[in-house]
């Protein structure tokens, strides 16, 4: 199968990006009409036909919405108002991270890899704890591993664990419906999987998720669909060729790892997190981590033209049966372990006076990039956060070393938004270097101790690619959630905020000493019901607080 190039990229291209299609519009419209036409959504709350709003009056998703905009459709929280609010309730909870789904009067938060592996359901209006269940408790004592959230469909939660199974549970009682290893088909490698921290996509009677372990190898990077009913395994891809590389096993990559004598154990490429839906389609778009190994790109990328496919990308999808419809690298990988590892965005937007859909995604190189999601074709990137040799080839890299920004934990790495209200996306950078070296043949990259992090929240022009205005934040913040017009986000010193989403001006601050002292709240806020529910992270030893806040005044 022949890959083209479908575009001519638009402004500074200093990493290499490209995009490829396998699919032409001619044969989308065929590809559409074998499917029986456009694809209405499965029946589960919340996802729509429309990419910019949603009817959905409560947040049954990680980002409210299948399509990962981060945007609630409700109005009884405004700018006029929300200076009042305060906490309704608060529970302590011993592990603890990522953003609330809210699920017929109860919410689900998770702990994930970083403490007790716990999935809790709350109930919405008193802040009890309905069911709890993890390793040492429930109806079934399983070690969760998503810290995002969790999938919920058709009464039953979705959820990944350690121990690589896909379990469905009864939303309202915790008891298991079914589990499945979801490592048990893969190719070889299926050892080095540890545990998917994506959450589940549930669409049309598929249960769609990611692995993610990308940092060790030589495990491949994958994402695979499951029946919803009963965990029956129905497609896989993955996103990189199996190890160890030879000239014969990468064509599908197009041969863009390296020396095929090297017999590299190369792998990565992990799928991080929940992929959007288009329900008019039925194609799903997410993206991919860093190539294996990191620090060694002379073996895995021995020549300019050594891609490292599909690693460090946007794809697109088909989620009938897995096949790709086209992919957009957005750097050529190197040593920097620029992941594009959040959520991606699909919404509708103005382009050049034409309404057009998009994909949006900010990534670990610390760039917002903006693709047309028919084709892949780059609309724009817009930089965001600190940059500093951030274009340096590997070859050029000594053992006295430089600082690079963004490191391999800062760039444009937490959750973003779309408000159709005011066309803007909402997303962060976190101002996090490295220092990067050559060391026994490899490029070694660490965090230095001497730089303190912090953050900026940047509001872009969603039709144009201009920043509208920013804010810098103390610390390591937070995702952004929006909501009429409101954004709502919170820094690494302890304080959530609300702000006028057309200006930045703060409406509202309240500061909160609990939570984990490394990453203080990971996850935005669910705004539904008239509350906003905010985490506090928590680990295995400080606990973690779920926050509900109300409107203090007769609105509330």
């Amino acid at each position: 199968m022949r890959y083209n190039n479908v575009h001519q990229r638009r402004g500074r291209d200093p990493l290499k990006r490209k995009s490829s299609t396998l699919v032409t519009p001619a044969i989308m419209l065929m590809l559409l009409a074998s499917m029986g036409g456009a694809i209405v959504n499965s029946g589960s709350a919340g996802a729509t036909g429309g990419m910019n709003t949603s009817t959905n009056a409560s947040w049954a998703y990680q980002m409210q919405n299948q399509q990962n905009t981060g945007y609630s459709p409700e109005t009884k929280i405004n700018a006029a108002n929300v200076g009042t609010l305060v906490p309704e309730w608060s529970t302590q909870l011993n592990s603890l991270a990522g953003t609330p789904v809210v699920y017929g009067g109860v919410i689900y938060v998770t702990g994930g890899y970083t403490g007790c592996g716990c999935i809790y359901a709350v109930n919405e209006k008193t802040g009890a704890l309905v069911w709890e269940d993890g390793p040492s408790t429930g109806l079934a004592p399983l070690g969760y591993s998503t810290a995002a959230g969790v999938a919920v469909s058709g009464g039953n939660v979705f959820e990944a664990t350690s121990s690589n199974l896909l379990v469905s549970l009864n939303a309202m009682t915790g008891a298991m419906n079914w589990d499945v290893n979801i490592t048990s088909g893969l190719a070889a490698g299926k050892s080095s999987y540890s545990g998917a921290q994506a959450a589940p996509l549930v669409y049309k009677g598929k249960v769609i998720i990611g692995e993610s372990n990308g940092d060790s190898g030589p495990t491949r990077g994958v994402i695979q669909a499951f029946a919803e009913s009963n965990g029956k395994h129905l497609w896989t891809f993955y996103t990189v060729p199996e190890a160890p590389i030879t000239s014969t096993n990468q064509a599908f990559y197009q041969n863009t790892w390296g020396n095929a004598t090297s017999k590299c154990r190369c792998g990565g490429g992990a799928v991080w997190n929940v992929p959007a839906v288009d329900p008019a389609t039925g194609i799903i778009y997410f993206g991919t981590g860093n190539p294996y190994p990191t620090n060694n790109p002379f073996v895995r990328a021995s020549s300019p033209g050594d891609t490292d496919l599909y690693s460090e990308s946007i794809i697109a999808l088909n989620s009938q049966n897995g096949k790709m419809v086209w992919y957009y690298q957005e750097t050529n990988p190197g040593y920097n372990d620029w992941d594009q590892g959040m959520p991606l965005q699909l919404f509708t937007t103005t382009i050049d006076n034409v309404s057009t859909q998009v994909v949006g995604a900010g990534g670990k190189a610390g760039i917002y990039f903006e693709l047309n999601a028919a084709t892949g074709a780059e609309i724009y990137q817009v930089p965001v956060g600190i940059h500093l040799n951030d274009n340096i080839p590997y070859t050029s890299v000594n053992s006295t070393g430089f600082l690079v920004y963004p490191g391999e934990t800062g760039g444009d790495n937490t959750f973003s938004s779309y408000n159709p209200q005011t066309n803007m996306v909402y997303t962060v950078a976190l101002n996090e270097p490295a220092h990067c070296h050559l060391n026994d043949g490899l490029v070694r990259c660490a965090a230095p101790d001497a730089v303190v992090a912090n953050s900026t929240l940047y509001a872009i022009d969603a039709s144009t690619g201009v920043v509208a205005w920013s804010t810098n934040l103390v610390g390591r913040a937070g995702g952004v959630s929006s909501a009429d017009n409101l954004v709502f986000y919170q820094d690494g010193n302890h304080s959530f905020y609300a702000a006028n989403a057309n200006t930045g001006a703060v409406l509202w601050q309240y500061h909160d000493p609990t939570g984990s002292a490394f990453l203080w709240s990971w996850g935005p806020p669910s705004v539904v019901n008239g509350l906003v529910l905010w985490t506090t992270f928590g680990t295995s030893t400080t606990p973690g607080h779920l926050i509900a806040f109300k409107l203090g005044n007769k609105d509330g």
